[in-house]
């Protein structure tokens, strides 16, 4: 993509988590206002070139994926704006399609049942902000879960591999 001149954004991909999320009494539940820094790149090329949203949370079945997805919306937002989104993105961070950690998830989104609703309400917000953009005819959306049934899942009706096209005839 790069080498053929194209832009990129990264969320959570190749990425570590140094930055406090808050407690449960007290989360923080929007990092950019908080100026509070979320995610360092693993990647020196990602880094070096800032092609990463140092605010989105990556993989933490902590934090909520409604709030990771306000912090990509904040982002894609300013991208609409400025009539300059990247030719590709990259969100690996909206986890709970995994679930776990109850006893220390924020949010009060503590159970299988609330950590995939969660993911499911994630999802589809990125993909409905996406549909009501400029950039709807132009965006293709893929979806992939790591499993179709897990122990960890309130059902085994999960699709592997979600294609999303929003293309208009």
């Amino acid at each position: 993509m790069l080498n053929a001149g194209g832009t990129v954004r990264n969320y959570g991909w190749m990425a570590n988590t140094p930055g406090s999320v808050g407690t449960i009494a007290n989360p923080i539940t929007d990092p950019f206002s908080a100026g509070v820094i979320q995610t360092t790149t693993a990647n020196q090329l990602l880094y070096e070139n800032g092609f990463y949203d140092p605010y989105f949370r990556a993989y933490d079945q902590v934090y909520p994926d409604y709030w990771r997805f306000n912090e990509w919306n904040r982002e894609f937002q300013q991208f609409v704006a400025n009539g300059n989104l990247p030719a590709l993105e990259m969100i690996r961070g909206l986890s709970h399609d995994h679930t776990g950690s109850f006893g220390s998830a924020l949010g009060g989104v503590n159970t299988p049942e609330l950590q995939q609703s969660d993911n499911d309400y994630a999802v589809g917000l990125l993909v409905q902000a996406v549909a009501h953009s400029p950039y709807a005819k132009d965006t293709l959306i893929i979806i992939i879960e790591k499993t179709t049934v897990r122990m960890e899942r309130t059902t085994s009706i999960r699709i592997a591999l979600r294609r999303i096209s929003l293309a208009r005839t």
